[in-house]
């Protein structure tokens, strides 16, 4: 989660843009100090990755570029993940951020030919029930 890594996920690509030079000029000046003492300042820094993810696909060079960390922190995070399985792993895509085309595209290619795409069968969180209920 936000507090221990998240490297990749909307959260991350909003604190990242609110760092870098070239994007954070696509929000106030104050919007680090307004998402820091809102309500919930992680789904506020979330929800900042979506702008940032549609000026990468109207070719914002400093946003394609944080969108393609963003893929590559995401495949690494999967590549750790699938450690010790057995190929080709079965993998399922879930959240808004997979939504984004390019970042989707951009991470299975890091990903190459180990993973199979599959349908998810069951809402995430039931999923890390069931696989916590059998550690």
């Amino acid at each position: 989660g936000a507090l221990l890594g998240d490297e990749g996920s909307a959260f991350w690509i909003g604190r990242e843009a609110l760092k870098d030079p070239q994007l954070r000029r696509l929000w106030p000046a104050d919007m680090a100090i307004r998402v820091g003492r809102g309500e919930n300042p992680i789904r506020a820094t979330a929800a900042l990755a979506k702008t940032v993810l549609a000026r990468a696909a109207h070719g914002d060079k400093a946003a394609v570029a944080l969108r393609r960390r963003a893929a590559r922190e995401l495949a690494a995070l999967v590549q750790e993940a699938a450690k010790g399985l057995a190929t080709p792993v079965p993998l399922s895509l879930h959240g808004s951020l997979f939504k984004d085309e390019a970042l989707r595209r951009e991470m299975l290619a890091d990903l190459g030919r180990r993973f199979s795409l599959v349908a998810a069968t069951l809402a995430p969180e039931d999923a890390a029930a069931t696989v916590a209920g059998h550690s």
